[in-house]
């Protein structure tokens, strides 16, 4: 099997994987993939929604 994927250089590729963690230190290309991740650390559920009632 052969592969289309270049490989980049370890400084292009740091360069492309900004988003870091800040528990493991994990690097993602986009904030998407690091807030998906970050929800491994959190235990948070994927849908799980937060709702604020108001005090009437």
């Amino acid at each position: 099997m052969v592969s289309n994927i270049e490989k980049l250089p370890d400084s292009q590729d740091a360069d492309r994987r900004r988003h870091a963690c800040t528990h493991c230190e994990k690097r993602f290309v986009r904030p998407s993939g690091l807030r998906t991740h970050m929800r491994s650390h959190t235990g948070e559920k994927r849908n799980e929604r937060r709702y604020v009632y108001a005090n009437n």
